[in-house]
């Protein structure tokens, strides 16, 4: 017997291509990723059309992950006016703001720029791209001192050493990280395709309730309420990272007195 004969008598021949067998996993509801890194750190709250923002210092990288996700069609949203004109108070005036937001060459405003994009009412996940350099901005001290309202997830470049030390910092700090603009793109969209499938989740299992009720001959009202929310629950329990991660979403001091652009400003639609 040779080795691929052993190999094709072995339970796991049953499995075919990777490529076919992920399509009656999705369709199960399986949130498959080639790296689990950002899932065991954080994760977004369900929604149907998450949107991400990204910051970059460096145009070519940040293209890269824009296209990246795009093509996958996960949503890059322009940025909301308000957020635009706190950008322009904060970067040069020939950078691009709308997201990706362009930095060039970072200062001491990146952290600034990070919290106001993070704070964007259409963006669920920022994605921030640096290369460290010795003249450079510290990104892992600017990222870990930004307060956002929602996951950070950190792309860096540089020399092999102090790559791996910038991230153990980061992962200290509960902020998910990758070497490159494609490992940073499978990790946003693994967040975000997890938080569709949860939202996707959740609908069905509400829509199923009314359907019972209906069938039932009962109204649906406050007597629903309570297994109608026990299902929510349920399916948002999902949404707490792993007892053993931390999360990357931190109250800010400075934003007290602020008024806040509230999500559920916008439509549905645009979620």
């Amino acid at each position: 017997m040779t080795s691929a004969d052993f190999a094709r008598s072995h339970t796991g021949a049953l499995a075919t291509s990777w490529r076919v067998t992920r399509a009656p996993l999705r369709q199960a509801g399986a949130v498959l990723v080639d790296a689990v890194a950002a899932l065991s750190r954080v994760r977004l709250p369900a929604r149907p059309r998450a949107g991400v923002g990204l910051v970059t210092a460096q145009a070519g990288p940040g293209l890269l992950l824009t296209d990246n996700l795009r093509s996958h069609g996960v949503r890059v949203p322009p940025l909301v006016e308000r957020t635009v004109k706190e950008l322009g108070d904060l970067l040069p005036a020939l950078t691009y703001q709308r997201n990706p937001v362009d930095t060039g060459r970072p200062s001491a405003t990146l952290t600034q720029v990070v919290e106001r994009v993070s704070e964007d009412p259409d963006i669920d996940v920022t994605a921030v791209y640096g290369l460290l350099e010795p003249t450079a901005v510290d990104l892992a001290a600017a990222l870990t001192a930004a307060c956002t309202p929602t996951p950070l997830v950190a792309v860096i470049g540089g020399p092999a050493e102090q790559t791996r030390q910038t991230r153990r910092e980061f992962g200290d700090a509960g902020i998910p990280s990758a070497v490159s603009p494609a490992a940073g793109a499978t990790m946003i969209r693994a967040l975000v395709e997890d938080a569709v499938i949860r939202a996707r989740l959740e609908a069905a299992d509400i829509k199923q309730g009314v359907r019972q009720h209906r069938r039932d001959g009962s109204s649906v009202g406050p007597e629903a309420a309570p297994r109608h929310a026990d299902a929510r629950s349920h399916v948002r329990s999902l949404a707490r990272p792993p007892p053993n991660a931390t999360s990357s979403v931190r109250a800010c001091p400075r934003s007290i007195g602020r008024t806040p652009i509230h999500r559920n400003t916008l439509t549905s639609a645009s979620k």
